[in-house]
């Protein structure tokens, strides 16, 4: 996508520790459970939303390989800017006033650091559990609120 050009998908900002890995693992080795990957993956799918990676993991050079080899089945969008000392809100709000097109959006974390307005637009997981079911059903009845009620 270019500045320029016009996103008719959704696009999910999407975090990895604490979304596509729970408590149960060791966050230091970058990795991710499998079956919330799986769930992921199935919402991104059923949506047709582009994905833009908001996660710590961004700042890795590597970052699209390691995402592709722990599972997911999507390419990226993009990754939110890096913004030292700003709380991650405000990375999504930089990333969107430079996409100024893209209007259905959500976001998926497990920190509550976002900015008033994109509330209406956060789904967020804990930590102990990551992606569940639950929300991921919630993610797509918002971003397709004519669809079937759950994936």
């Amino acid at each position: 996508m270019s500045n320029n050009g016009f996103i008719a998908n959704p696009v999910i900002f999407l975090d990895i520790d604490g979304v596509l890995n729970s408590a149960q693992m060791d966050w230091s080795k970058f990795q991710m459970q499998p079956e919330l990957v799986a769930r992921m993956n199935e919402l991104v799918r059923r949506t047709g939303a582009m994905v833009v990676l908001s996660s710590t993991w961004r700042s890795a050079p590597n970052w699209r390989e390691m995402t592709q080899e722990h599972g997911l089945d999507f390419e990226f969008l993009d990754r939110t800017p890096r913004l030292n000392g700003k709380p991650r809100g405000a990375e999504i709000y930089s990333w969107l006033s430079k996409n100024r097109d893209i209007k259905n959006y959500a976001i998926i974390d497990d920190d509550g650091d976002m900015l008033a307005l994109q509330k209406p637009h956060f789904f967020q997981t804990s930590w102990e559990l990551g992606l569940t079911q639950e929300i991921a059903d919630a993610v797509y009845k918002y971003l397709c609120p004519h669809a079937s009620a759950t994936l």
